[in-house]
């Protein structure tokens, strides 16, 4: 039986629509593909985001006791070099003093009386 036009035209239009039709369902599945791939690749990120945020609040909490720690060793440096100056200025206003009186020199009574050496001033400035 010989075809006719029509049943030709109907055909290649039947064919032409199935074609289509899975052209269309390819695509379909290649974006649901490509869609998974962007909602695991988000999720892992999500997941890297929320570490780094917590790494970020333990960093934050160790620099401030870091701070915390030089400040206090910053402030020993300073009070220590306070009264070593102070421990200075006493000694060297207590070797003045012994120069003026005359440490060193006989009392009253005629015995020596010890003057201080650099030694011992030094053990007094520190």
């Amino acid at each position: 039986m010989p075809l006719s036009p029509t049943t030709t035209t109907a055909d290649a239009i039947s064919t032409e629509s199935h074609l289509c039709q899975a052209r269309l369902i390819l695509e379909f599945q290649d974006l649901c593909d490509h869609s998974n791939l962007s909602l695991v690749h988000l999720q892992t990120l999500t997941t890297e985001l929320k570490l780094l945020r917590r790494e970020n609040a333990d960093l934050k909490v160790a620099n401030s006791e870091l701070v915390k720690l030089v400040s206090l060793a910053f402030q020993a440096s300073v009070m220590q070099h306070q009264q070593c100056t102070l421990g200075n200025n006493r000694a060297v206003a207590f070797e003045r003093r012994n120069s003026a009186n005359n440490v060193g020199t006989e009392s009253s009574s005629g015995a020596k009386m010890p003057a201080y050496d650099s030694q011992t001033l030094q053990v007094l400035r520190c």
